[in-house]
């Protein structure tokens, strides 16, 4: 699942970073909390919790412009109006390009 290829990322008890930075100028604890932010919404969105979903998503879109989480905004948007119904199975099968 993808929660757990996110988490598998990161170590659950970060070292210090060298020069008190992550990837990309991030320290290690920022990554943790996006991870964890990403995985919490991706969550709602499979719990088909369109709303809370897209607040989730779009609150990581403010904080570190993640394409990944745009895309699932609207996603979220689309699919309050196209409800996938009980037992769907988390995959968004796209129409259009």
């Amino acid at each position: 699942k993808i929660y757990e290829l996110l988490s598998s990322l990161l170590p659950a008890n970060p070292p210090p970073a060298r020069g008190g930075v992550g990837g990309g100028g991030r320290s290690v604890v920022e990554d943790r909390t996006r991870v964890d932010q990403f995985v919490h919404a991706l969550t709602l969105y499979q719990s088909r919790r369109w709303d809370d979903a897209r607040a989730a998503f779009q609150n990581l879109v403010d904080q570190f412009a993640d394409a990944p989480s745009k895309m699932y905004v609207d996603r979220c948007e689309y699919m309050k109006t196209h409800d996938p119904g009980e037992g769907w199975d988390g995959v968004f099968v796209a129409t259009e390009k």
